[in-house]
């Protein structure tokens, strides 16, 4: 056994001992500062039309676009439509922003708003057509610049090849300035199918339509900023020396883990009777918690409840203790006793 003597120099070597296995094992801090992310293209989305009444709220308004006679709204196929267009943006690195991402109806302009605010680069909205004449068929890109006509053509082509298989006429390119005149940035507007055509209705209603439409409208984007790919392999080139800067830097949560065990274990060899008679044994445990508690601070990360209250469990054995001697305490008769007899 270790001489009653020597033990509180033991026990203060503990705090130093779980400095340095916190210094070994804590990440190296980089030599230099790590770049900066390149930025991403910025593609904004623009479901067309959006919301259902509710009659319990009348004043709020809603719009279901062209709707076909099979009930069919324009408003639903043009958000899938649109989140299958985000799906395929962004595994090219693109950050996309949905001017609806719900079945919920909003303004043009606050519409365009939110995609200026967002730095967008481009600007999709999607629509499907409709007209009285249910024998009126075909794709249609609308543009309202004159800047933008080459956007739009790119678009139509994009369109036509994606929906050639189903026979779907591509009829051209339409300018509609009064659209959209906040714009700042390329701008079109697709309406790849007409609901109101009842073959084009049950094309519509297809899932694999539906990704060819999407793969068409981002094939186009990629077309009009060719910045797309380049920076999407920038961002990987990115992804990959950040990874390996992290690698070289050495153990991060294995080595916090290694760290907390060692931690921990020191504790847990004390032996409880000493750490009652010893304050020294406390305040070596409490250091060892300091050296832990900077770490997980500076790494942004949580505290085990085992650390972050040491003290608990020692509570509730204080807390049973009152109660056994309080248990074990004569009982004093009250006036209450007195009056229950």
């Amino acid at each position: 056994m270790r001489p009653r003597a020597l033990r509180p120099l033991h026990v203060l070597l503990c705090a130093p001992a779980a400095a340095l296995v916190a210094a070994s094992l804590t990440p190296v801090a980089h030599a230099h500062a790590d770049p900066a992310a390149p930025r991403p293209v910025v593609v904004a989305i623009d479901a067309g039309h959006g919301g259902k009444p509710d009659n319990h709220h009348p004043d709020v308004q809603w719009d279901p676009g062209a709707v076909a006679s099979g009930g069919l709204q324009e408003s639903d196929v043009t958000l899938d439509v649109a989140r299958r267009v985000r799906t395929l943006l962004q595994r090219d690195s693109v950050s996309v922003v949905m001017t609806r991402d719900a079945d919920v109806f909003e303004e043009i302009t606050p519409r365009m708003d939110k995609a200026i605010a967002a730095g967008a680069d481009v600007f999709v909205s999607i629509h499907m057509d409709g007209n009285h004449d249910a024998g009126v068929a075909g794709t249609w890109v609308l543009y309202h610049r004159d800047e933008d006509l080459a956007f739009a053509k790119t678009m139509l082509s994009s369109l036509a090849t994606a929906l050639r298989p189903y026979d779907v006429q591509a009829d051209g390119v339409l300018s509609k300035p009064e659209m959209w005149v906040h714009a700042s940035m390329p701008t079109v507007t697709v309406e790849p199918l007409f609901l109101t055509n009842s073959r084009e209705e049950d094309l519509a209603r297809r899932s694999e339509v539906r990704d060819a439409i999407a793969g068409a409208i981002r094939d186009a984007v990629v077309l009009q900023d060719p910045v797309i790919r380049t920076r999407a392999v920038e961002l990987a080139a990115w992804r990959t020396s950040r990874e390996a800067a992290g690698a070289a830097a050495g153990p991060t949560a294995g080595g916090k883990r290694a760290l907390l065990i060692t931690l921990i274990g020191a504790g847990v060899i004390l032996p409880r009777a000493w750490w009652r008679r010893r304050p020294l044994y406390r305040v070596a445990l409490f250091a060892s918690k300091a050296v832990v508690v900077v770490i997980a601070r500076l790494d942004g990360e949580e505290l085990p409840e085992l650390l972050v209250h040491p003290e608990r469990r020692q509570r509730i054995e204080r807390r049973r203790a009152l109660l056994a001697r309080h248990r074990r305490a004569a009982h004093r008769a009250s006036l209450y006793d007195h009056i229950r007899s």
